[in-house]
């Protein structure tokens, strides 16, 4: 069916100043073609959206759609059908805030894959998910409930080589320790240099990219040389740290929120809680640091799903323009994944699309006010939130 979406405002994705009144020509799922100024008549059905601002479908860049926020090891004990079923209605309500693209970052058990499956094929509602299967730990490591602990060469690449069997998009790592894994350090390089040359080199023969846990410590050297794709978390990275992926052209993925909620949430376990008071002193100043550097960042809510809206606040708060801290979960997004076809609004791109009530680039909280959602032509129903 041929759409014509109707903008009040419209925010491209590119950086571009915003677009009034400005017509969206969507054939066949793609975009066909961006009208400054709205020509006498288009063909095809109008989607009237010329009370909001409509800006690309966003793009949450580190999420787990099998875990919420909490004891992740207790629910990682839960059955798997009922943690299926409970990722499946996380999923719809992601959709529902506007959020069409998603990479999940580490499942036991394959479950994102099955959900992926879901999804692709029409049985659930959600945004399309890249996903990661069983993230890689060292025995008794971070998250090691999950399912994914090896230790040396053999087993390291037994892991890698089941993974892209499975059909995961991106291979998971912990290299250093968690806020939410009892028992870890934060800042201890749990795998060597050489062990992460092993993953990134075994995950790249198999056409997998390599999406890196890391807080700090001298597990950011580690994964950067070794040819990591994306770096998660950054909590305390140091000026040379934020240096290094400047220079390497490394992203990092910032996930702000989910520590802004676990400060206050009863729902986590005490030491959690407290790890998450003292990344809250610091984070901000980190991701001060990256922009003041030029690393390329996008963003994630973590176990707290939906939540974008805390994510570019820290972003604002951090001194990035409210422009770019929108950037970071659409156009900038899209190229930390490597989705050549999302994160704009252009010709021949995908059509995801968000219509929001207000103005974003005034008040970021207008991305928490979701009016419309468009994923590949398609306008989706909106869920009641819950």
């Amino acid at each position: 069916m041929d759409l014509v979406i109707r903008c009040g405002s419209l925010f491209d994705g590119t950086g571009r100043a915003p677009l009034r009144d400005a017509l969206v020509e969507v054939r066949d799922g793609r975009i066909a073609a961006v009208h400054r100024q709205p020509p006498p008549a288009l063909p095809g059905t109008v989607v009237d959206w010329s009370a909001f601002t409509v800006l690309p479908g966003l793009i949450d860049a580190h999420d787990h759609l099998t875990l919420d926020l909490g004891d992740e090891e207790l629910q990682s004990r839960e059955p798997e059908v009922w943690t299926a079923l409970k990722g499946a209605a996380t999923a719809e309500r992601i959709l529902s805030s506007g959020i069409t693209t998603l990479r999940d970052c580490g499942a036991r058990r394959h479950i994102d894959l099955q959900l992926r499956a879901a999804i692709a094929g029409g049985l659930v509602r959600g945004p399309r998910v890249l996903v990661s299967g069983v993230p890689l730990t060292i025995t008794g490591g971070p998250c090691w409930f999950l399912g994914g602990e090896v230790d040396g060469p053999a087993e390291i690449r037994r892991l890698i080589r089941q993974q892209a069997k499975a059909g995961v998009d991106w291979i998971k790592v912990f290299i250093t320790g968690g806020a939410a894994s009892r028992g870890t350090n934060m800042l201890r390089a749990i795998f060597s240099g050489e062990e992460m040359k092993i993953i990134v080199a075994e995950a790249h023969e198999a056409e997998r990219r390599v999406v890196v846990h890391c807080h700090g410590g001298p597990g950011v050297r580690h994964a950067v040389e070794a040819g990591a794709d994306t770096i998660e978390h950054g909590v305390y990275f140091t000026d040379a740290d934020l240096e290094l992926l400047a220079a390497r052209g490394v992203p990092l993925v910032v996930t702000y929120g989910v520590y802004e909620r676990g400060v206050h949430s009863p729902d986590v376990p005490a030491f959690f809680r407290e790890r998450c008071v003292d990344v809250m002193a610091q984070y901000v100043k980190t991701i001060a640091l990256a922009r003041e550097v030029g690393v390329r960042i996008a963003v994630g809510t973590d176990t707290v799903h939906q939540d974008l809206v805390a994510e570019l606040r820290a972003l604002i708060k951090a001194g990035y323009r409210a422009s770019d801290a929108l950037q970071a979960c659409t156009g900038w997004a899209a190229e930390v994944l490597r989705l050549p076809h999302l994160g704009t609004v252009e010709n021949g791109k995908v059509a995801d699309l968000v219509a929001v009530e207000g103005d974003p680039l005034e008040d970021v909280e207008a991305i928490g006010r979701i009016r419309g959602v468009m994923q590949a032509g398609v306008v989706a129903k909106l869920a009641e939130s819950r």
